[in-house]
């Protein structure tokens, strides 16, 4: 369509879900990646239906099974990645309630995806350049250039920065703008089972769901199928997380996100937590002691539009985690970045075969107009959420009072 290259820094799933609609209408586009193919991104997310049915209708009306088929969890298995939300007491496995229901009309309106099984499914076709680190970016709309620590200088009508909360696009254009750091500790760890093994445990516990949510007295435990194999395996994700704990709080290290060796605190944390199946099973201080695990920093992101327009004056355009990177709560991060991909390339295909200065600044405030405001409200959204994400067992309890009176009023208004 455009006779200079899209130019995409970023192949996560803002950048790939861009490219492979914009290459689906014909659109030249690139895509550059810091990281090699076979970085891995095993864990699970959330996707939800109004970010991946606008997806699947623009890249070519793909049905919504043969998505659940190419990227769901439990997909070697034969299963949909089917979500039950249900929080449970952690301590007594009682259920609590359910904030939403995963099917409407027999409809899939989430499921549980792996992410990098549902990267390499976007990425399918698009032109990614690994192993190229930004060093720069130069020009103006209809004629930028992204410099590369390779030595490689590629020129484009314009550039989509999609490479996530620690955007190199960001930091070179708007080096002012910094992420927020929420006071929540989180740990992340893994665990192998045989199909069998993980059957006995799990739909005893938990049913058919791809997710088990446990909630504690102000700490949370939160296990999910990360990926089924072929070879008879699947594979579980935990996490245990809870607000940090004042200043000294030995488990607060912002400035480590990294694997590591199982703190000791949080070993003892964990002993000291009166948990049920499948809680004490996954996250079990005894297992976790001989493995590894990643303290998961929670970011939250939000860029003033003004920002914005300024970095838009390079040719430049933020999607995904780059411009709202928000806390992990249901996968909103991830589905608000596909639906920037199907926003920005409706907007673009619409251009005309070569894309000038103007075009190009048109497209950017055009696709700012209209997604701007739905991506920062998502961020203030998931703080507010996140912040009365880890309560007493009381507080949830009552929250789950709440909900029954609320399912309550409901039946008795329809039965009128």
């Amino acid at each position: 369509m455009t006779e200079k290259p899209i130019l995409i820094v970023g192949a996560g799933i803002s950048g790939l879900s861009v490219a492979r609609l914009l290459g689906k209408h014909g659109v030249t586009c690139i895509v550059f990646e810091q990281s090699t193919p076979d970085k891995s991104q095993g864990y699970a997310i959330t996707v939800r239906d109004w970010a991946f049915e606008p997806l699947l209708s623009e890249i070519g009306g793909i049905p919504v099974k043969d998505f659940q088929k190419g990227v769901a969890v439990d997909r070697e298995l034969g299963g949909t990645g089917w979500v039950d939300l249900t929080f449970r007491d952690n301590g007594t496995g009682e259920t609590l309630f359910n904030p939403e229901q995963s099917r409407t009309n027999n409809k899939a309106s989430l499921f549980r995806a792996n992410r990098g099984v549902l990267r390499d499914w976007l990425g399918d076709g698009v032109d990614i350049r690994y192993g190229h680190k930004l060093k720069a970016v130069k020009g103006r709309p209809g004629n930028v250039k992204a410099v590369f620590e390779n030595n490689d200088e590629v020129e484009g009508s314009m550039l989509i920065a999609a490479d996530g909360v620690h955007s190199s696009v960001r930091q070179f254009l708007l080096p002012h703008v910094h992420v927020q750091t929420p006071p929540v500790i989180l740990f992340h760890g893994k665990r192998r089972m045989t199909v069998s093994e993980w059957r006995e445990l799990w739909i005893t516990h938990i049913g058919e769901s791809t997710i088990g949510a446990g909630v504690g007295d102000d700490f949370n435990t939160f296990v999910t199928v990360a990926n089924a194999t072929n070879d008879g395996s699947i594979d579980l994700d935990w996490t245990y997380s809870r607000t940090r704990a004042g200043e000294g709080d030995p488990l607060w290290m912002p400035d480590r996100g990294e694997i590591m060796k199982a703190p000791q605190h949080l070993l003892k944390e964990i002993r000291s937590k009166d948990l049920v199946p499948p809680f004490s099973t996954l996250v079990n201080a005894d297992d976790i002691k001989k493995s590894k695990v990643y303290n998961w920093r929670i970011w939250a992101l939000q860029v003033q539009r003004k920002e914005l327009d300024k970095a838009a004056e390079s040719g430049v355009v933020f999607i995904g985690d780059a411009v709202h990177a928000m806390p992990i709560f249901g996968g909103e991060g991830g589905n608000h970045a596909m639906l920037d991909a199907v926003e920005l390339g409706a907007i673009i295909t619409k251009g005309k075969t070569d894309l000038s200065d103007i075009e190009v600044a048109e497209i950017v405030r055009n696709f700012y107009d209209g997604a701007y405001q739905r991506g920062q409200g998502a961020v203030k959204r998931c703080l507010q959420r996140f912040s009365q994400f880890h309560q007493p067992i009381s507080g949830w309890k009552k929250v789950a009072e709440m909900a029954t009176k609320r399912e309550a009023g409901s039946g008795d208004r329809e039965g009128n």
